[in-house]
Parts: structure tokens; sequence; C-alpha cells
């Protein structure tokens, strides 16, 4: 045997041949695993590229979207920019939501709206979709061919014993209805003309039945009622209305049917609807359930007492929304003080009467006994409102108010300890003072000042007079001035320098005012229209009066508590 030496040892040849075979296979073995491992890699990274791609070719597609878009926008801005003398965003409004250009903004407009309207008009299910009706023979076997007229689109008669079409006695009539919707609720609406009441012996009845033969299931019906509604949910595109009707002297059916509201399909929108306007109603009358007090003379006494209905103030009342009226004048009474007296109800503060025995209060507008009694504790507190309106009487009596001081304006002067009014400077409301209430800046101011003590939550409004002029009707008593259409009383003074003065009083006591004089819309010559002497006693003399303060409180924001 031969043998060979292989790094320092001995070996057979076939030791070699074995060693060589297990090199070979060890190698085969690497070379698989590597081709292997090679594959897998290949794998992952063809599929990592193809991924990447796929998210750059949709990337790719977005972007190529958007600059297509904003690319039509530009280029729709640019082609229009001369045509519309440079306003570049208005021809950009020429592009629709969805990218469609059209001719011209107004068009955009208008037919991306018409089709909100549309999408509204497929939401909502409201009624008065009227059905096209279409005459039917009557199916009484005595009576076979005549034909029911249907006299309107939406509502037809029938006549019963004496005319044609004749119904006999306990048989029935019906005719079709066509082009209904299956699945929605219709209404059949009808009564009787002349009311009679059917004896129960002969009862009768109206219905709605699925087959145009007049046979078939019962959707809907109404027995022995002289006037009544009745619903009825469709089956199919047509039914059949049938009447089982008795000759009762010549009655006369009349009828309707139309498609019925179902408020249940949107009763949040109705009344959210419902609740907005109702909330811009409420912004819209800030005086809606407040409670007010109107406080004066004569005028003021056409709406006199606790109610919402009197005289002029039941106009304001309404328009305003107002939850309590009172009315507190007493006639001939002045701003300045004087000593004439009134009867007033101490329990509800109403004016009762004057010039009587039973008087019981000082009647002058800054008078404490009056300002308490006629504002009784049981309501001073609940007042958000005093209409403050007066100063006619004090024209009337100027020579007793020292003349000038109702044409003139003098600064009210507070006075420490004045005691002309008693009453006031015993009141646990006494300040330590009072104005000088025998001038007619002082009488106004002191009236001012002691309606706010005793309605402390009230707003106090003060309202010049309403104008007194000189026509063919009314003249004052005195030979001093008797010239037709003249605005004035004696010794020339006029309403208008009244007012001047109340107005200057109200700013100087920091109190709102307005000017009814004015604002009134009367004088000399439409005097006879609205007024009887001084007073808007017609009704369209109250209407112009009321009209006015609606006017006025309009602009006035009650106080916020």
């Amino acid at each position: 045997m031969n043998y060979i030496t292989i790094n320092g040892e001995l070996v057979t040849p076939k030791t070699e041949a074995m060693a060589y075979e297990q090199t070979n296979h060890r190698m085969d073995t690497l070379e698989q695993n590597i081709q292997n491992d090679f594959a897998g890699v290949r794998q992952e990274i063809t599929e990592t590229v193809n991924s990447i791609g796929n998210e750059m070719e949709v990337l790719s597609d977005r972007i190529n979207s958007d600059i297509s878009s904003v690319e039509g926008r530009i280029d729709n801005i640019i082609a229009h920019n001369n045509d519309t003398e440079g306003n570049s965003e208005l021809v950009d409004i020429r592009t629709g939501v969805d990218g469609t250009v059209y001719a011209s903004a107004g068009a955009a407009v208008r037919e991306q709206i018409n089709d909100i309207n549309d999408n509204l008009d497929d939401y909502f299910n409201f009624p008065n979709n009227i059905i096209n009706f279409r005459t039917a023979q009557f199916a009484d076997r005595a009576n076979a061919g005549i034909i029911l007229n249907v006299l309107t689109k939406n509502s037809f008669t029938i006549s019963i014993g004496t005319t044609p079409p004749i119904v006999a006695v306990n048989k029935f009539c019906g005719f079709v209805l066509n082009d209904i919707i299956s699945g929605h609720n219709y209404t059949v609406d009808f009564s009787f003309a002349d009311g009679s009441t059917f004896p129960e012996s002969l009862p009768y009845y109206i219905s709605v039945v699925t087959n145009t033969d007049l046979s078939g299931e019962t959707l809907g019906r109404s027995d022995n009622v002289q006037t009544g509604k009745f619903t009825f949910t469709a089956v199919s595109s047509s039914a059949a209305l049938r009447f089982v009707l008795n000759d009762n002297n010549s009655q006369t059916v009349t009828c309707k049917i139309y498609e019925s509201y179902d408020d249940s399909l949107t009763p949040g929108f109705i009344n959210d609807i419902e609740s907005l306007i109702n909330v811009e109603t409420d912004k819209l009358i800030s005086w809606k359930n407040k409670t007010w007090l109107a406080y004066g003379d004569s005028i003021t006494a056409i709406s006199n007492g606790n109610s919402l209905t009197a005289g002029w103030a039941k106009y304001v009342n309404n328009e305003m929304q107002f939850r309590n009226f009172y009315g507190r004048g007493v006639g001939g009474q002045t701003y300045v003080w004087n000593n004439t007296t009134f009867q007033v109800n101490p329990q509800t503060g109403e004016y009762v009467d004057r010039g009587t025995e039973n008087d019981n209060c000082l009647g002058c507008f800054c008078s404490w006994q009056r300002i308490s009694a006629m504002i009784p504790d049981s309501i001073k507190n609940d007042i958000d409102l005093i209409w403050l309106m007066g100063g006619t009487n004090d024209i009337s009596n100027i020579e007793e108010t020292t003349g000038q001081s109702v044409i003139e304006y003098t600064k009210p002067v507070f006075i420490e300890n004045q005691g002309t009014d008693t009453a006031w400077a015993n009141a646990a409301e006494y300040n330590g003072g009072d104005y000088d209430v025998t001038t007619f800046s002082g009488a106004v101011a002191s009236t001012i000042m002691k309606l706010q003590y005793r309605c402390p939550n009230a707003l106090i409004i003060v309202s010049t007079p309403m104008p007194r002029w000189y026509t063919d009707t009314f003249h004052p008593t005195t030979t001093q001035q008797t010239e037709k259409f003249q605005n004035g009383e004696h010794n020339g003074v006029t309403t208008t320098d009244t007012a001047d003065v109340e107005i200057k009083v109200a700013r100087y006591m920091s109190v709102p005012y307005y000017d009814t004089t004015a604002m009134s819309g009367v004088n000399g010559f439409n005097w006879d229209r609205y007024m009887t002497g001084v007073h808007p006693y017609p009704v369209n003399g109250q209407k112009m009066l009321a009209r006015t303060i609606i006017g006025a409180l309009k602009g006035f924001v009650p106080i916020i508590n």
C-alpha cells in the first residue's frame, strides 16, 4: 500500500478521497446558504423598493392634482384680470369648491346655492304636496256609469239625494287616488255643508282603501262626524277614497286631501328655529315681561288703573309685551308745589276721584304723599320703568308759579332742611333736604329724586308733555292770546319752552329723557284729528301718543339687575 505525507501526517489514498469529498460537500452547502441568503435579501430589497415606488406614485398624483387645481385658479385669475379691472379676488370666486370654473362670480354663487337648496328640499318633507285627482265611476249598482266630477285640483264636493250625481240610501261611492307615494302619510279633510247631524240609526263613514275598485284593506277611516280629518299611509302608488253615506237632507260633502307633514322627522330643527326666533325677538323687545308705571296728569289718567288694556297704554303694552302696567295720573296737577288734593285707594294706589270730601292725598307731582300712596309697598320694588310725563298744567298755572320759572331754566337748588314737603321730611328715605319745589326746575328735580328713592329698580324716563295749540276748536280761557294756529299759552309760553326746561333738568339729574312734544307729530293743523282740548281722547290721538312712547322705549334698555 502506498502512503503519502500530508501536513506531516501519513495518509492512505482512501483517507485522502474522503477528505476531498467532505470538503466539496462543505463548499456546496456554503454556496447554497449564500444563494438562499442573497435571494431573501433581494426579495426584501425588491419589496421595499416597490413600496416606496407606490407611495411616491400616490404622492405624485396628489401633488399633481393640487398643482393642477392651483394652476387652474391662477390661470383663471390671470386670464380674467383685466375683465374685472384688477380685482383678482373677485375672479377667484368663479372657482367652485369642487374646482369647477364658472362663467362669472354670480353664476358660481347662484349655482352652488341652488345645489344647497336642492339638498334641503330633498331632506325636508313639508306639506302642501297636492295629489293629482282623477275621477272614478260610482260603485253603486243602481247608478253605475255616473262619473264623479272633481271640481278643483285639491278639493271636490258630493251632493247627496236630489241632484246628480245621486247616491242612493245606504249605498257607497268613491274615486281613485293616483300619484300618491308608497310610505308617505296623507290627510283627508272633510266637512258637510249644512252641518246637520246624522241620526245614529243611519250611520255613515268615509274611508281610504287599498284597491281602486273600492275594495281591499282599510288604510284610514272616520265615522259619523260632520267635519274632521283622518290620516292614512299609502302602500302603493294608488288607493281609493270610499264614501258610505245616507240620503239625509241632500247633504253636500266638501273634501280635500294633501300630504301630511310628519313633524317627528325634524323636531330638533323646528324647535331650534323657534327658539332662535324667540331669542332674537326678545333681543329686539328689551322690555318684554317687564313692569312699568306712567306717572303724570290727566293725559296719563286716560290709562289709569292696573290694567294692560286701558287707554293709550294698551297699544304700548301690546307692542312692547309688558307684563304689568300701572297708570298713575291725576288731572289738573302740576310739577310745582300746590295744596290741591285727590282721593287714592290706599291698598292698590289707584286714583279714585278728586275735589270731594273723600280726598286724602296731595296731588302735585313732587309730593311724597302722592308718590308713596300711588306706588304702594306691594309694587314699588317690582317696577322696571317709570314714564314721567307732565308740564301741561304748569303752563296753564304760570301766574301761580312765578311766571318766568317755566320759561327760563334755572339750575335746581338742593336745600338742606327744606320743609315744604313735610311728608318727605318725615319719611324713612329722607336725605336731609329737598329741591325748591316752588320753582318749575326744582319741582321736576324733586320729583325725579323721590321717585328714585321710592323705586330703586326702575329706570326713570322724563317725557316732555304733549303739545298744545290754538285752533278753532280750542282756545284758552284767557283773552291774552286768541289767534289761530299758535303754539302756546299764557304770556306766549309754549310747550316747547316747557319741554326745553324739563330736558335740561333731566340732563342735570343724569336721567334719560324723551321729547314727546317734538316727536308726537301733532300740531295745530291736525289738532282736531288727534286732540280734544289738550287731551288725546280720540282713538287716533291715543294711538299717536302710544306710537311716540313705543318709538322712545325702543331706544332705551332696562336696568340690568
